[in-house]
């Protein structure tokens, strides 16, 4: 039969797994997060040259039915800016609970490997009592044949 110590090893290396998948949801969240920030940015950037241009048309002279079209156009580009700072929020949300399930795994390894050096100490302790038993055992049938 294993020992004991033996035995929790299989349970840290499973411990361990989870601990890398809890990482690897972190990690995809944090991407995901990158992802949305980029795109707000670039979101942004548009809307600003847009702007520009659609003030450098208005002073140039537009239609009353062109600005209306440009204006809805705008509007239109405020909202998708506004579903995107709604992800952003969700992804944020999403990773602080991914980041909490990754602590909890982390946590449950550290004190796995921390109940496997107490095991092992105990198993190191009663292997030595053995052996000192034996030793005993050896040496007191020597002294035994020795006296008779």
């Amino acid at each position: 039969m294993a020992r004991r110590s033996q035995r929790l090893a299989l349970v840290k290396t499973l411990a361990e797994r989870d601990e890398q998948k809890a990482s690897q949801a972190l990690g995809a969240a944090r991407q995901r997060e990158q992802q949305a920030k980029q795109q707000i940015a670039q979101l942004e950037a548009y809307q600003e040259e847009y702007i520009t241009t659609l003030h450098a048309k208005g002073e140039a002279g537009i239609s009353a039915r062109d600005w209306m079209s440009q204006q809805q156009f705008m509007g239109r580009l405020e909202g998708a800016l506004e579903q995107q700072v709604q992800i952003l929020r969700q992804v944020g949300q999403d990773i602080d609970k991914k980041m909490k399930q990754w602590q909890q795994a982390r946590a449950r390894v550290k004190a796995i490997e921390a109940w496997i050096v107490r095991v092992e100490a105990q198993e190191q302790l009663e292997l030595s009592r053995k052996e000192q038993k034996a030793l005993d055992e050896l040496v007191s049938f020597y002294r035994r044949s020795q006296d008779n």
